[in-house]
């Protein structure tokens, strides 16, 4: 989830177009346009120098947001771009509180990657800021490659057929498409195995529940019978 930061310079120019650098595809569209770019991380130098050779004029913004010019010049942006991170944000994962984000800390993780009490049926992987991304990301990965065994270690079921498709359809697509893969998707078969084992799951669950519920109204019953 894109973090936009709430800031004076935003409210300036409400009749412009404010983005997240997470939307960025291509240079093209802003050509002869007037861009600030609120960060100074990678996201925000990587865009500038694609911008470069097209936009019009490229204004970066640190800290709080806040562009400053020693001549006093005032700037008419066409964009504002906010190269600020991300918020770890996860509404469609229910944990029952096992795993927690605060200040934006994902935990409790082991390595990074495996909530303890989850594991090895739920993992992060990309969690860590401040670290040459790309590699670490091949690093978490090959933990993958042996979840299976993991998951026959402690008596779980081995990841799904279709989730493992998933994976790989999804990281060819991005090989094959890196500047457009996120916008389109061929996965509705995979989908619909993924939905079918999911209705399944909660279908157990509630069964187990149910069952649990029965026993305890059997145990109160006995208990009742026990000091009549």
């Amino acid at each position: 989830m894109g973090r936009c930061l709430e800031i004076g310079i935003r409210h300036q120019f409400m009749a412009r177009k404010a983005m997240h650098s997470h939307n960025y595809r291509l240079s093209e569209p802003f050509r002869d346009q007037v861009v600030i770019l609120i960060g100074s991380s990678a996201s925000a130098v990587d865009i500038c120098r694609d911008l470069a050779s097209v936009a019009k004029e490229i204004d970066s913004a640190h800290g709080d947001g806040t562009v400053v010019f020693r001549n006093r010049k005032v700037v008419l942006a066409d964009v504002i771009m906010h190269c600020t991170g991300y918020k770890c944000h996860f509404p469609f994962l229910d944990t029952n509180g096992i795993v927690t984000v605060d200040d934006n800390r994902v935990g409790p993780l082991y390595k990074h990657i495996f909530p303890p009490a989850l594991a090895p049926c739920l993992a992060f992987v990309g969690i860590p800021r401040k670290i040459a991304p790309f590699r670490l990301y091949e690093i978490q990965s090959k933990w993958f490659e042996y979840i299976n065994w993991l998951a026959s270690q402690c008596g779980c079921q081995s990841i799904e057929k279709w989730r493992q498709q998933m994976f790989c359809d999804a990281y060819e697509n991005m090989r094959l498409r890196p500047e457009t893969y996120r916008d389109g998707w061929e996965d509705h078969p995979l989908l619909s195995e993924a939905h079918e084992d999911f209705t399944n799951y909660t279908s157990l669950l509630n069964r187990e529940k149910n069952e649990k519920c029965k026993n305890k109204y059997l145990y109160k019953v006995q208990g009742i019978q026990a000091l009549q």
